[in-house]
């Protein structure tokens, strides 16, 4: 049968009718995604996030996307985060020129609350001793109940990861992004700079011709188009 081309008008218009309505659902789907450390709130994040992707290409371990339509329009181009990638090398405040990443320092940088789940826990379950958690978190937001049982101290919890990623059985280890700290915007900053309580570098920049082949991967990554 010879396909029209009012049959193809037919078809494309209801592509994008589809596209348009999946992204208004995921628009109004009542959570923001999770942004990266810094963010400010989602309204002053969205005014003056440029969709640039500098805070994509410079994320080492990954653990930023840009945002598809299916995320909704508004979020089309921002940078979204998976938490349990990210290693709080800060570098993606660093390059944002905008001010939607507040620069804030590392120590108040929270990434959720880890909750231990204790009936794939190894120790819990009784199939042997294991301490790997509680020696890995700095923060000292695990600790052994009866020398033998890790249990989580949720205060002292920033939900960096370490604990997930010595774990010989990660899936115990379960990774909230609720309750993340989201900023204000600066007042005031108009002719002077916006103030930066980063730090120093703990890793060096790279440099441009690292940058620029990093940013073809990335895009390479993005499209599909990067061999596996």
């Amino acid at each position: 049968m010879a396909i029209t081309r009012r049959t193809l008008l037919q078809v494309a218009a209801s592509g994008l009718v589809s596209a348009v309505a999946c992204s208004a659902a995921a628009s109004l789907g009542g959570t923001d995604p999770v942004r990266p450390p810094g963010a400010l709130h989602e309204p002053d994040f969205l005014a003056r996030c440029a969709r640039c992707m500098r805070c994509v290409d410079v994320c080492m371990p990954f653990a930023l996307r840009p945002g598809h339509w299916t995320d909704g329009i508004r979020h089309t181009g921002t940078p979204i985060m998976d938490a349990g990638k990210c290693i709080r090398c800060m570098e993606c405040i660093r390059y944002c020129p905008t001010g939607a990443l507040s620069k804030i320092p590392k120590a108040e940088v929270i990434l959720g609350r880890m909750t231990l789940i204790e009936d794939v826990c190894l120790a819990w379950r009784g199939v042997r001793r294991c301490e790997f958690c509680v020696r890995a978190c700095p923060h000292k937001a695990i600790v052994l109940k009866d020398r033998r049982y890790p249990v989580m101290v949720p205060e002292n919890c920033i939900g960096c990861g370490l604990c997930r990623r010595r774990c010989p059985e990660p899936a115990s280890l379960v990774l909230s992004t609720e309750g993340i700290k989201r900023y204000d915007p600066q007042p005031g900053r108009i002719l002077t700079r916006l103030e930066d309580r980063v730090g120093p570098y703990e890793i060096p920049p790279p440099s441009y011709g690292d940058w620029f082949a990093n940013r073809l991967r990335s895009l390479a990554r993005h499209y599909g188009l990067h061999s596996k």
